[in-house]
């Protein structure tokens, strides 16, 4: 995979860290790609790397898919993109019976009592979240927020008969005597449970774990789950060693004391910061942290990135690539493809060690992505899909609306009786320069349907 921007993750010069060549790393993140496994930016090569699931001590890569949240024991190179893993492990962080349906509209579901969220980055392949129905079995990977719910970074739905419950989150309402505490809306009963990595004396409220149990002993009247097994998430880093850790800020006292996933993190006035500044750190905002930890477990940031929220998009063929600038057009406009985009195929090709370099003029294609501060558009995910003659998708900001045109990501589309309005607004006089809009529209621009998003 090109890397066109300055992205580059944890190795020495990248970060300004000064770690020398072949630095050790310990790496948690979401997996964007293949060809080795891309995750923060690096391409960690896996030709000696030992891979292990929750389930299979012995797993192969191909049992690993874009979306999952991973970590990885290895070194990163001098060069920051690139490494050689060491191990690799999975572990899902949900898996039970969906509850009820999925509310489409506000991208939110249940399982196990636990409040899923999900958005335009999510992985869910070809799988269609409105025809899920209740009791639906679910794995679910991704990260969990201070408020407790569990954002989705890929959803999978399991076939087939399915005897164990796993959920996994930080502990609520511990009641020694009662041997119970609660994760996210689900009453864990540990009377019965083996521990790992930890004891029953050791538990304490806020603390990062695991539970797993037969599907059996979970009581879905009372929101009760007996679990057979308690497991720690709390990690130990050794002083020196070298860090990269993604996910959500799950407590937060400065910008200079707060958690991601539950590590401490510190910055320091050497810091450097991606997408934002250190004003933008604040509880449940999404980051990638790299650095070195110290001796008191901190991990010392040399440099944070910012996520960015998918506010640009397009489902449409492809109309132009350029390999050397690592650009892709789609229905004209250009996005920059970097060493973070998630790439997918969902097409019937099915290429796994899927790259801009297996793009065609003429592949139907959804991107997601966001404008960059140089006024560049980055894709985050770029998902090649069949061309099942569906309409072009269209998200942006508008920069122009009149009485029947909309300008957005330097397209004109128009509106006529036919088209229809949603999300608060019911004609285009309600549309105002700045509003974030979802457009579906035929090959001529023509809008089918507008939808002022939220």
């Amino acid at each position: 995979m090109l890397v066109s921007l300055p992205l580059a993750s944890c190795g020495g010069g990248s970060d300004g860290s000064g770690a020398s060549s072949n630095s050790t790393t310990a790496t948690s993140g979401v997996i964007t790609g293949f060809g080795s496994v891309f995750i923060n930016g690096v391409e960690y090569e896996t030709t000696n790397t030992s891979i292990s699931t929750d389930d299979n001590a012995g797993a192969t890569e191909s049992e690993l898919e874009v979306g999952m949240v991973v970590t990885i024991d290895g070194t990163v190179n001098d060069d920051g993109v690139t490494g050689e893993a060491t191990s690799i492990h999975y572990e899902e962080q949900l898996k039970g019976p969906l509850v009820g349906t999925v509310d489409i509209a506000n991208r939110t579901f249940t399982v196990l009592g636990q409040t899923i969220i999900y958005d335009d980055l999510t992985s869910i392949g070809s799988l269609d979240l409105s025809t899920l129905v209740n009791g639906d079995f679910l794995e679910i990977s991704g990260f969990t927020r201070a408020d407790n719910t569990l954002y989705a970074t890929r959803i999978e739905k399991e076939t087939g008969s399915v005897s164990t419950y796993k959920v996994q989150g930080n502990i609520r309402s511990l009641n020694n005597g009662a041997q119970t505490f609660v994760l996210g809306g689900l009453i864990i009963n540990y009377s019965s449970a083996s521990f790992v990595q930890t004891s029953a004396s050791a538990l304490v409220n806020g603390m990062a774990v695991r539970v797993k149990g037969d599907a059996a002993n979970f009581n879905s009247g009372t929101s009760t789950f007996t679990v057979n097994q308690v497991k720690s998430k709390e990690e130990s880093y050794e002083d020196g060693e070298r860090g990269s850790l993604e996910g959500y800020i799950t407590a937060f006292t400065s910008v200079s004391d707060f958690e991601v996933n539950g590590v401490a993190v510190t910055t320091t006035s050497s810091t450097r910061y991606d997408d934002g500044s250190a004003a933008g750190l604040a509880l449940n905002v999404r980051v990638k942290v790299f650095g070195s930890f110290n001796s008191d477990g901190e991990l010392v940031a040399s440099k944070i990135k910012l996520h960015n929220a998918s506010k640009v998009g397009l489902e449409a063929n492809v109309t132009a690539i350029d390999i050397g600038a690592s650009t892709v057009s789609v229905l004209g406009v250009e996005f920059v493809i970097t060493n973070q985009t998630k790439m997918e195929d969902d097409s019937s090709d099915n290429e796994r060690f899927f790259d801009i370099n297996d793009v065609s003029v003429g592949d139907f294609v959804k991107v997601k992505g966001f404008e960059s501060s140089s006024g560049d558009y980055v894709a985050a995910l770029f998902e090649r899909k069949n061309d099942d003659n569906d309409n072009p998708e269209i998200k942006g900001k508008v920069t122009a609306v009149s009485g029947s045109s909309i300008s957005l990501l330097g397209l004109t589309l128009t509106v006529d009786g036919s088209t229809t309005y949603s999300g608060g607004i019911s004609a285009i006089g309600d549309i105002s320069v700045g509003d974030t809009l979802e457009i579906e529209a035929t090959d001529a621009l023509l809008a089918v349907s507008v939808e002022l998003d939220d």
